[in-house]
């Protein structure tokens, strides 16, 4: 009994010891330790990208450093917190501003009904008829999105005006569930617009506004912004022609003069490493493979009983094959051998990602070809077949008047509903054969596994390739609910005031894999929201349910 005892004691005091380190190291996640080497790698891709746009194509290593929570994929509490509290990882890369839906894999953690992120076309005009200019008729314009957003039966906590360079007084949003306090970007000063407000552009000229090429805008107080408000920042333009690295302490901006000088329409991301599920194949046979896709079919993917039978059970296995010693004492040793089969296995059908240029730390990725080429040129694989041109605009704060700066082009293909919404929107347009397919266009293109986050898989594109070495990627995907940004992101366009896309909030509904084949040092959110402890309370009732179904 006094052994039993102390056996107790020693488990509960190794329980303890592990939260305290849990603990210790989400606060040093939420250190800063990383900034010139982020800097300093992002410049060194702006340079990169300017000799490819000089027509000399670039291959360099490069990296998001990031320090991360102790096992964030059994303790999701650390994960959760860090990204509530921060709205963001600490470094967000993207070519003039984010693309849409791309960052479902770390806003899951945050609790919002959906956002919308809307821009001021050239043809939008105000009530009286006028093209929109001041502050308030943008005010008013995202109020008109909001009132048609819930005749639709949308409530939108946050509309986010995505067209407008960043600015210190200009409205860039209505957040709807803070509206007691005055909004961000109000060209007042009194304490609280200073005190909640995005901050300014570091150099300016006489008359305040931003000086043209390399800047950055400092937060004023980013820790006193709601969450909804901290993530929404990345959406805003920091430029055109322009990379912007979003910190907890501001926006970079790094402008690419020679890009801007041969008119580079359009810059896109391709991360392929199929190829790996050629060894994969000859490793374990043809055979053994379509054996697995249809147990993982049948398993993940089809009878909702079986499912939760099935989720449950991989994430408890999962769970004690990572307790310290599992592998020491014998103890699963099977189970532990399907991890790590596992952990491969879904190495092999997330390796395929094709979106507008953006990366997220933590990542370290290895070869990043730098290509410049006719945008029609770009492979069909990593082409996009509805993209859209968004207008750039600036707000003067001596006029109080906008004007367009150049055009962005961004790919809502992935988009999951509304499609003939966005097909009926005459700025949507196929890249290989639309209006910029004899332009130019750079391809980021990514061949080898990255270490880290870097971001959210989303291999939605359904392709045409040999079964056992690529189409699985998207029977996988597609099964196993591996396409988050296609189904959390839709497209509204008919009877709204102009082009909307909208996040939608997580759900918590399906399986969502809560691994990316050891690249997701994030750690996805729990199914249902509740972690281990959930699991093991579903089991054994999905055990029965699958049983007796």
């Amino acid at each position: 009994m006094e052994e039993n005892t102390q056996a107790i004691f020693i488990v509960i005091s190794l329980l303890f010891v592990l939260i305290g380190l849990v603990l210790i190291s989400t606060l040093l996640a939420n250190s800063d330790p990383y900034a010139y080497i982020s800097t300093s790698n992002a410049e060194k891709l702006r340079t990169a990208m300017e000799q490819a746009c000089n027509g000399q194509n670039q291959k360099i290593s490069f990296s998001l450093p990031q320090n991360v929570p102790a096992l964030t994929s059994i303790l999701s509490f650390a994960t959760s917190w860090l990204l509530y509290e921060g709205g963001d990882p600490h470094y967000t890369l993207y070519y003039e501003m984010f693309p849409a839906g791309d960052a479902i894999g770390w806003e899951s953690y945050q609790k919002y009904s959906s956002k919308a992120l809307t821009y001021i076309t050239e043809d939008a005009r105000n009530k009286d008829g006028q093209p929109i200019t001041s502050t308030d008729e943008a005010d008013e314009y995202m109020r008109s999105v909001k009132e048609q957003l819930n005749e639709r039966g949308v409530n939108a906590d946050i509309v986010i005006l995505r067209n407008v360079i960043l600015s210190a007084d200009f409205p860039h949003y209505q957040n709807y569930r803070f509206e007691k306090r005055q909004n961000t970007g109000s060209s007042s000063d009194d304490f609280i617009s200073s005190f909640f407000g995005f901050g300014e552009w570091k150099r300016v000229d006489n008359a305040g506004n931003p000086r043209e090429g390399d800047n950055f805008f400092e937060f004023t107080n980013y820790d006193a912004l709601p969450t909804e408000e901290k993530t929404a920042i990345k959406y805003m333009p920091c430029g055109d022609h322009s990379l912007c690295l979003k910190t907890r302490d501001g926006v970079y901006r790094y402008k690419m003069p020679d890009c801007e000088a041969q008119d580079i329409k359009y810059v896109a991301l391709a991360y392929d490493d199929r190829s790996i599920g050629e060894g994969y194949i000859t490793t374990v046979g043809a055979e053994a493979v379509v054996t697995g896709v249809a147990a993982a079919s049948i398993i993940y993917g089809v009878p909702a009983a079986v499912t939760a039978t099935a989720s449950a059970t991989f994430r408890v296995a999962s769970f004690i094959s990572k307790i310290p010693y599992v592998k020491t004492i014998g103890l699963v040793a099977s189970t532990y051998a399907a991890d790590k089969l596992a952990h491969y296995f879904f190495t092999v059908f997330l390796s395929y990602r094709v979106s507008d240029f953006s990366i997220t730390s933590p990542c370290a990725a290895e070869d990043v070809e730098i290509t410049k080429m006719r945008c029609g040129d770009i492979p069909s694989e990593y082409s996009c077949s509805r993209m859209e041109k968004i207008p750039i605009m600036k707000f003067d704060d001596s006029t109080g008047g906008l004007s367009k700066v150049s055009d962005h082009y961004t790919c809502v293909e992935k988009f999951n509903k509304n499609y003939d919404d966005a097909a009926s929107n005459p700025d949507v347009f196929p890249l290989e054969s639309g209006e910029i397919s004899n332009e130019q266009c750079l391809l980021v293109k990514v061949s080898k596994l990255p270490e880290g986050y870097c971001w959210t898989p989303d291999p939605y594109k359904e392709l045409s390739l040999n079964f056992f070495t690529q189409g699985p990627t998207q029977l996988f995907a597609r099964n196993l609910g591996l396409n988050p940004v296609r189904e959390y992101t839709s497209y509204l366009y008919n009877n709204m005031p102009g082009p909307v896309a909208l996040l939608l909030p997580w759900n918590d509904e399906g399986f969502f894999i809560d691994r990316n084949g050891g690249t997701i040092s994030w750690g996805w959110p729990q199914h249902n929201g509740e972690g281990i402890i959930g699991d093991l309370v579903e089991l054994p009732g999905a055990i029965v349910s699958g049983i007796t179904s």
